[in-house]
């Protein structure tokens, strides 16, 4: 399965989005994703769901699936690290 690598920490607090940043190399891979898709925290293997896209930037927003949980790194408890993989 493909991964992107997250290149700026974000806060994932308990029940809310998180913003991956993405770097221009996996930017292209924006357009193969779809809102409504399931991604794994590589790292923590907490799932969530793609809320969001921004095709022209270089952001998605992944929503945890389970309601009150985070969708964060194991090393960052509330936070989705710098360099954290996602799979998708």
């Amino acid at each position: 399965m493909p991964t992107l690598t997250n290149q700026i920490a974000s806060s994932a607090l308990n029940g809310e989005g998180v913003q991956v940043n993405l770097d221009s190399t996996d930017r292209e891979s924006l357009a193969d994703l779809v809102v409504g898709a399931e991604v794994t925290c590589d790292s923590s293997s907490k799932t969530g769901t793609i809320v969001s896209v921004d095709v022209f930037g270089t952001t998605f927003i992944v929503a945890p699936n389970n309601r009150g949980s985070r969708f964060d790194s194991s090393s960052t408890p509330g936070l989705l690290a710098v360099a954290e993989t996602i799979t998708y």
